[in-house]
């Protein structure tokens, strides 16, 4: 709803499932799941030089997934393993803006969120709560040959543990930030930014807690239909406990990792990208090249009940294409990525794994405006290296969307992973026995075929 100088959206949903074991090993491939979510907003300020708006948002979900007998309620002395991960998610967003004048204006950003979660396995409980917040106010400035854009931000995060766990962590950041970009002519354009950061508490190989990282982009115009973009940077990344392989293993045994005996995650990156396109009569192409290099300096790994920098660096060297062909109303879009990603640990270098080197998309879609929509979608996935050594199988997956239009309503029928390609139809996903599975590496669909149908309805 909307009045004069005020108005206000409000979302709000239910989503329920229940636990499904499409593989009939008695493990869920989707868990039974319970989800509200609840997100009013309020805009003010219309009709002036500052507005405002103002969000919130609250989650709560259970999800419960493991053996099913024990969801059915029929655990025993061998039907035992479940994980139960129950969460309340509650964050506000905040945004003011001020037009100074037709080229200038000020925008002020914050968001504070809490997470409180618990997790439990059969031996094992993790909960606690997870505050963040984030700050930011800047400075835009607009004009035909020139734009500028500082500011200065601060941004924290700190995790208060439940029960008898081990894992403390904090960590906070305080930035300026600035960002100009400057065109040459018509056919050159260079943008150029410097950030400095305070992050507290220092690293190891930061005591002084600053980090300074420079980038620059350079955009050239060749003509109406071709234009290339050259560019690099650096960044990092503070060690943190919350990340794959520590979620993996349900945090259990974890103790919290000492900032002051650790080195942040140092990052160097260039990329490369040539575009083209045209349109004529009803036929259009548009065709985009990138290509892309980045090495990653002391990567953290989790090993025995902690976290530590691998004595090495990650390299990512990679390309990706995309094209689109339409004719009237039917399109083709295509894409490519290669990624070429490996360890370079102790002189030695290795695949990283669950990193397939090769992926491949298609989409076809017809569409009469307003009446009728089709589309016919194909996913390829190549072979990766999996952490116990072994190789994962490539897969293809296709998808379907039919949907019919009308003035006040809509039908729509979807499919996703036509072909029910599933992981488990290849071996099982876990060693051990079913009361204390270890689970492999998930790197394909488990859940099989999704088909979903549904009604739109308008309501004015």
């Amino acid at each position: 709803e909307k009045w004069r100088n005020f108005g206000t959206t409000v979302f709000t949903s239910y989503n329920y499932n229940g636990a499904f074991d499409p593989a009939g090993n008695g493990l869920t491939a989707i868990p039974k799941t319970n989800r509200f979510t609840l997100n009013p907003k309020f805009f003010w300020g219309f009709h002036s030089r500052t507005s405002a708006w103002f969000g919130l948002n609250a989650t709560f979900e259970d999800r419960y997934g493991g053996d099913m007998n024990v969801l059915n309620g029929a655990a025993d002395n061998t039907h035992q393993y479940f994980e139960r991960n129950q969460t309340k998610r509650f964050s506000t967003q905040l945004n003011i803006t001020h037009t100074i004048d037709d080229f200038s204006k000020l925008v002020f950003k914050n968001a504070i969120g809490l997470l409180d979660r618990s997790l439990r396995l059969p031996t094992t409980l993790f909960s606690g709560n997870q505050w963040s917040g984030f700050s930011e106010l800047s400075y835009v400035y607009h004009k035909n040959k020139m734009n500028w854009v500082a500011g200065m931000n601060l941004s924290s995060e700190k995790f208060i543990p439940k029960d008898s766990l081990k894992l403390n962590y904090s960590q906070s950041t305080a930035g300026l930030f600035v960002q100009n970009t400057y065109r040459f002519s018509n056919g050159v354009s260079l943008e150029t930014g410097l950030r400095m950061d305070y992050s507290t508490p220092a690293t190891k190989d930061h005591t002084n807690k600053l980090y300074l990282l420079p980038r620059i982009n350079v955009l050239l115009k060749f003509s109406q239909q071709l234009t290339s973009r050259i560019g690099g940077g650096f960044g990092y990344k503070m060690p943190t406990p919350f990340i794959d392989e520590t979620e993996k293993i349900a945090f259990r045994n974890m103790i919290s990792p000492d900032l002051g005996l650790l080195n942040s995650e140092k990052s160097y990156g260039i990329n490369a990208d040539i575009n083209y396109s045209m349109k004529e009569d009803g036929f259009a192409l548009t065709v985009n090249q990138l290509f892309f290099y980045t090495r990653l300096d002391n990567p953290l790994l989790f090993q025995g009940n902690t976290l530590i920098n691998a004595t090495g660096y990650l390299t990512t060297t990679g390309a990706e294409t995309n094209m689109k062909v339409s004719i009237d109303e039917l399109a083709l879009y295509l894409g490519y990525s290669y990624a070429d990603v490996n360890r370079n640990f102790l002189s030695q270098k290795t695949l990283q794994p669950l990193t397939p080197k090769h992926r491949l998309n298609a989409d076809l879609t017809y569409e009469i405006e307003n009446s009728f929509r089709f589309g016919f979608e194909a996913f390829y996935t190549g072979e990766q290296i999996l952490n116990d050594g072994t190789t994962g199988k490539a897969y293809t997956t296709f998808g379907v969307l039919i949907q019919k239009m009308w003035k006040q309503f809509s039908v729509f029928v979807n499919v996703e992973n036509l072909t029910g390609v599933r992981q488990t139809k290849w071996g099982s996903i876990f060693n051990g026995t079913i009361t204390s599975p270890l689970f492999k590496d998930i790197y394909a669909p488990l859940e099989g075929a999704i088909v979903n149908a549904g009604i739109k309805l308008k309501i004015k």
